[in-house]
């Protein structure tokens, strides 16, 4: 069952890959291809971690929270003059799999193990983010600020994407 509500997902992405990339080629949307594949990463990372919640599925979790923090990554280097695209990639590669591994443990407390890893990940990220000076919060908070009053469509879409999984699971 669970492969078929999977194979249903991707073909959703897969879908909205194909008609975002032919708005794109018309002129019709002005968006940058890796923002186009990390609004992918993004719905289809939240629609795994959704189905994965509560069923011990560790795989499908943890790769869940990475597909969609990538695409959230992906989504702020195109749009957010944050941080450079090179100094991310050390932080990101640390601060990504230790939420993962945060997930991991929220679904399942008794692992301590998933706890342990995911924070010391975060740390050395943080650390790498702070020694590299990375961290600007006033440019941060601008950014946060510009997405939510610009993008908030996005939500609505999610939101969709959901209701539509949760129909076909129904089935």
């Amino acid at each position: 069952m669970f492969v078929r509500i999977y194979q249903s997902i991707l073909t959703y992405v897969l879908l909205f890959l194909a008609i975002f990339l032919l708005l794109k080629f018309l002129g019709l949307i002005y968006l940058s291809s890796g923002e186009i594949i990390g609004y992918a990463l993004i719905f289809y990372g939240i629609s795994i971690v959704y189905l994965s919640l509560g069923r011990n599925q560790k795989y499908s979790l943890f790769f869940g929270t990475v597909f969609f923090l990538t695409g959230i990554l992906l989504y702020v280097l195109n749009n957010f003059l944050v941080f450079s695209s090179t100094s991310a990639l050390l932080p990101s590669a640390l601060l990504i799999p230790g939420i993962a591994y945060l997930m991991l443990f929220m679904d399942n407390p008794s692992n301590k193990k998933f706890l342990v890893i995911g924070t010391a990940l975060i740390a050395v990220g943080l650390t790498t983010i702070t020694i590299n000076g990375q961290l600007n919060l006033p440019s941060f908070y601008h950014s946060v600020l510009k997405i939510t009053t610009s993008y908030w469509q996005i939500v609505l879409v999610v939101v969709v994407i959901l209701i539509l999984i949760s129909i076909e699971e129904k089935k």
